[in-house]
């Protein structure tokens, strides 16, 4: 009884496509016909190990279907929070403040999907939190700031409809110092 145990143990560390293969095996074992498991020479096996045999069948396809609804699970988890940050995304682009719809309006104006901008600024922060921004890369510095990305769903939506960063001015906004030789 303990070697069942163990055994049983031993399939719990399985990854879900070897438990996928185990299932198909025994199940070839318990239900195919008589004629093909003696051609294969597995007839006496299939007989003798029947309850076994059951017990792997069993574990491995329990253990397969509950990998599988873990991925699924996962996947619609994954899909799920991708769309409410979207909807997030374009609600809040519906609200911008001026100083929010500066730091835009580089992207759109210029066509372009990086800006520098300080890591240290609240309006910038504000706007990564809302999934309108993110930072493109870790490498900067406190003076210039960093490279910050528009989102796809920001890009889109207001390359659509510009009109939402019209406001009290048209300036823009980029951190990137000017660099000269002298």
């Amino acid at each position: 009884m303990a070697d069942v145990f163990k055994f049983a143990l031993e399939l719990l560390k399985l990854s879900p496509r070897y438990c996928a293969a185990g299932a198909v095996v025994c199940g070839a074992l318990l239900f195919a016909p008589e004629r093909v498991l003696s051609r294969l020479g597995l007839l006496d096996f299939a007989n003798h190990h029947r309850n076994v045999v059951g017990l792997v069948f069993l574990v491995c396809t329990a253990l397969a279907v509950l990998a599988f609804l873990a991925w699924a699970g996962r996947y619609v988890f994954a899909a799920t929070l991708y769309r409410h940050m979207q909807k997030r995304c374009l609600k809040r682009l519906e609200r911008l403040t001026e100083e929010e719809k500066k730091i835009l309006r580089f992207y759109i104006w210029g066509q372009t999907r990086s800006n520098t901008l300080r890591f240290d600024d609240g309006v910038v922060q504000g706007l990564v939190a809302e999934g309108v921004l993110f930072r493109a890369s870790s490498l900067g510095n406190v003076l210039e700031g960093f490279a910050y990305n528009i989102g796809e769903t920001a890009w889109k939506h207001l390359n659509k409809h510009p009109a939402l960063l019209n406001g009290e001015t048209d300036e823009i906004r980029s951190d990137k110092r000017v660099r000269t030789l002298w």
